[in-house]
């Protein structure tokens, strides 16, 4: 509902669903919520469940565009924060965009039990003393890449459920990309 009629309900902007292989209805849901509201958009189901990253590798693979953006399916980030990562990536000065609740200048508020808030802290200082990432935070679920960036990230993901973000955030740092 909050897709249709927005700046990415347009002939120009590709919309991917990605169920991963759920059989709680989604898939169902998603395909009659578009129809309903007239969203042009091409839903998948995978054949089973592989996890969050296998889910976008998915997406990834079949998107058109010259710029790719994913974000969660709550749209837990606004409309306008995903066309932000259009925006910032069509300009042509980075290769890929992370979202990210934990910079000063953050307008995406934090969601969630406090509890997972401090998990998530944690987390990723243990990443930054790993070497793993210089980001403050991997694990917002909105990122923006330019397509042929996206491709080479996503191809051969090692990591198809949660913590995909690093392997592709590391992969990024290796191939000197521009985040």
């Amino acid at each position: 509902e909050r897709l249709a009629g927005s700046v990415l309900d347009r002939a120009d902007v590709e919309l991917v669903f990605v169920d991963d292989g759920s059989n709680d209805g989604t898939f169902e849901a998603v395909e009659a919520l578009c129809a309903e509201h007239g969203l042009r958009a091409l839903v998948l189901r995978l054949p089973e469940n592989r996890g969050k990253g296998a889910a976008i590798a998915a997406g990834v693979a079949v998107a058109r565009g010259r710029t790719i953006v994913f974000t969660d399916a709550d749209l837990s980030t606004s409309v306008a924060d995903i066309a932000a990562c259009f925006a910032m990536v069509e300009a042509g000065q980075v290769d890929l965009v992370v979202a990210s609740r934990a910079h000063a200048e953050s307008v995406i508020g934090t969601d969630g039990p406090r509890r997972r808030q401090f998990i998530g802290r944690v987390y990723n200082r243990l990443l930054r003393a790993l070497g793993l990432t210089a980001l403050r935070d991997t694990q917002c679920g909105l990122k923006g890449f330019r397509a042929e960036v996206a491709r080479v990230l996503f191809a051969d993901l090692a990591v198809p459920g949660f913590g995909f973000d690093i392997e592709v955030l590391a992969k990024a740092a290796r191939h000197g990309y521009v985040i």
